[in-house]
């Protein structure tokens, strides 16, 4: 796997994936996915947290299809590939959520998760319930009853996941939480549930504007 790189290695990757991506039977994998509808005469759409994206056919070039600008984050192109690439076949959300911990594959991970992506939520939002909440919903994310607040991103039709909030008091400090169905790793690489989750705290955050 190739998720966790150095800055100085994030444009070979990149290219070593949109070279992978024109060998492969992409149409095949977007009708395993349940994604049909986003193939295109000349692209493939895909909705990432809420923005279309547009990968050309010939390129492999990965478009924002609002801003139309072709050079996304190394996160943005990581997420939209890996969907794509490790998909299993005939994928199925399990409907249950489950905390990272519990991801197949990813107990590895766990502890850098908890570092870079929970302790970041936690942190950044202590004292910040207000701000967590219109985050959210300037996002567009669905509110749940979780937590002192909580949230189900659509980081793709396909994968969800939930971000939750106890904002801290005197006595405790504050405390977050990120859930994921069951299956997640059906749909994309344990290394990359990090990636994804890590991309919707960073939205929030932008959206709250800390």
């Amino acid at each position: 796997m190739d998720v966790m790189k150095t800055p100085d290695n994030y444009l070979e990757v990149c290219e070593l994936w949109r070279k992978k991506f024109l060998t492969w039977d992409y149409e095949k994998m977007m009708k395993n996915l349940n994604m049909d509808d986003g193939i295109k005469e000349d692209h493939l759409e895909i909705v990432y947290f809420g923005i279309p994206y547009y990968i050309d056919k010939t390129s492999g070039i990965i478009t924002n299809a609002v801003t139309n600008e072709a050079n996304q984050s190394f996160e943005t192109q990581m997420a939209i590939y890996h969907l794509l690439y490790y998909a299993k076949e005939n994928p199925i959300n399990a409907k249950e959520w489950i905390p990272f911990r519990q991801v197949e594959g990813a107990g590895i991970f766990d502890g850098a998760f908890q570092k870079t992506v929970i302790e970041l939520l936690s942190k950044t939002f202590s004292g910040h319930l207000s701000e967590f909440i219109k985050a959210g919903e300037k996002l567009g994310f669905i509110r749940t009853k979780h937590g002192d607040a909580g949230f189900i991103a659509d980081v793709f039709r396909c994968v969800q996941i939930e971000f939750i909030f106890w904002d801290g008091d005197d006595e405790y400090p504050a405390n977050a939480n990120i859930l994921f169905d069951k299956n997640i790793t059906q749909f994309t690489h344990a290394e990359t549930v990090v990636l994804l989750a890590s991309e919707g705290v960073k939205k929030l955050i932008e959206a709250a504007g800390l």
